[in-house]
């Protein structure tokens, strides 16, 4: 077979041949990415959202979930809060920190690790949230804020309760 006749045996026989799947398309969506589970952002593995980060998170001006009842209310309607993008910024900026020393110095100078999670923030594309980086990370965030909530309010039952027997307070 010539060289000619190879290369035409591999072209597709249709134009749609060639159209990208929409399941492709689909996966390769920032916040259907974030929402599968993946537990990176812009290619960087995420560290987990421990005690220690949080505690650094709420001295950078971390809000949620204290943002009161006009907050959960407003998100609800349309699925943000006043502060949600300053969270969104401190939640990745720590969770993005391999390095517990940052996270640590992000304890003692709160005001300074905002300072460079905002310069951060800028370079990654989370002060526009028309952006696929800050889609990516509002899926992200609501997606670690809902398990943290649901776990919040997992109801307590111990093994002797659950079999109808007397609790050690009965």
């Amino acid at each position: 077979m010539s060289s000619k006749k190879k290369s035409e045996a591999r072209k597709p026989e249709m134009a749609s041949d060639l159209a990208p799947d929409p399941e492709d398309q689909r996966a390769s969506d920032p916040f259907v990415t974030a929402m599968s589970g993946a537990e990176e952002f812009a290619g960087v593995a995420l560290q987990p959202w421990n005690p220690e980060r949080k505690v650094a998170a709420q001295g950078m001006g971390f809000l949620y979930p204290h943002i009161g009842e006009e907050g959960f209310d407003q998100l609800q309607r349309v699925q943000t809060y006043p502060g949600m993008q300053k969270d969104i910024i401190i939640f990745l900026w720590l969770r993005t920190r391999e390095s517990l020393a940052v996270v640590r110095r992000a304890l003692r100078k709160p005001l300074e690790a905002f300072e460079v999670a905002m310069r951060w923030a800028e370079t990654s594309e989370l002060i526009d949230m028309d952006t696929d980086a800050f889609a990516q990370g509002y899926a992200l965030f609501c997606q670690k804020m809902e398990a943290e909530q649901a776990a919040r309010c997992r109801p307590n039952v111990d093994a002797s309760s659950a079999t109808g027997g007397a609790g050690p307070n009965v």
